[in-house]
């Protein structure tokens, strides 16, 4: 693929321990994934969801402060939020936002206090959230419109559309469709492999359709969801955008999707700055 597009990848993991059986070194191998590829930033999704990855927040903090392209996201918690002050403290040590996995259940994101909601005023929000979880969030997603929300993944749609129709594929995401009208909800190609494991991910193609047409190009953003795409992707794949969609797409469009819109959103959050008060 050429390198003429800025690239930035919306999502990837780096683990301290290999996630990817072989114990080889993660950090190493995407730095040169990212070299080849022509990636010069990549949102760095926090998750400490298991005690497997106590620490992770730490772990890609330091990460940061060594290395500008990391620009990493706090895994928080939603049933046990910390307090609007260590949210907030969270952005001026550092971090670009936060990461959350929504539940299929209460208490999620949408039990968050006012308070907890505006801490995150200015900051990057990294959802990973299923059709049901979404659904259940929706209205607070709606709402917060001074956070880039960047939901993961296509929303999780899983294997139930592959190779769906048009119609079908529109029901099954309908939503994380319904939150296309709130203009700071973005939406990232990524975990294609999740609705089809083998690599173009033809059978994603209905679903990638739908949410281009409810989106627009300009608010979807591509990740590799480096490491654990390893897993069913090769690597050189993994950090590629299918030709069947970049088929469909204008010079202006590739470049949002490719790294464009990540790379204002991470401008915009370094303009405003991280406060602890």
């Amino acid at each position: 693929m050429s390198h003429s597009h800025a690239r930035a990848d919306a999502h990837i993991h780096l683990f301290r321990d290999p996630f990817v059986d072989g114990g080889r070194d993660e950090l190493a191998w995407y730095e040169e994934l990212r070299a080849t590829a022509g990636v010069t930033a990549a949102l760095v999704v926090g998750f400490e969801g298991s005690l497997r990855f106590a620490g992770n927040n730490a772990h890609i903090l330091g990460l940061s402060r060594r290395l500008d392209w990391v620009r990493p996201t706090a895994f928080v918690d939603v049933t046990a939020p910390p307090s609007p002050a260590a949210l907030r403290r969270m952005r001026a040590d550092g971090f670009v936002g936060w990461s959350v996995y929504l539940p299929e259940e209460s208490p999620s994101l949408s039990d968050w206090s006012s308070d907890h909601l505006e801490a995150l005023a200015g900051g990057i929000l990294s959802v990973n959230a299923s059709p049901t979880a979404l659904h259940h969030a929706r209205h607070v997603l709606g709402k917060i419109a001074d956070v880039r929300v960047l939901v993961s993944h296509l929303g999780l749609p899983g294997t139930a559309v592959r190779d769906a129709d048009a119609t079908a594929a529109r029901h099954a995401l309908a939503p994380l469709l319904d939150l296309a009208p709130s203009a700071h909800i973005s939406v990232k190609l990524s975990g294609l492999y999740a609705i089809d494991p083998s690599f173009p991910h033809p059978g994603a193609r209905t679903t990638v359709d739908a949410v281009l047409g409810a989106f627009g190009a300009d608010r979807i953003v591509w990740g590799s969801d480096f490491s654990p795409v390893l897993a069913e992707v090769a690597p050189d794949d993994a950090m590629g955008v299918p030709a069947w969609i970049l088929a469909g797409l204008s010079p202006s469009e590739t470049d949002a999707i490719l790294g464009g819109t990540l790379l204002r959103h991470l401008a915009h959050v370094d303009s405003i700055g991280g406060t602890d008060a």
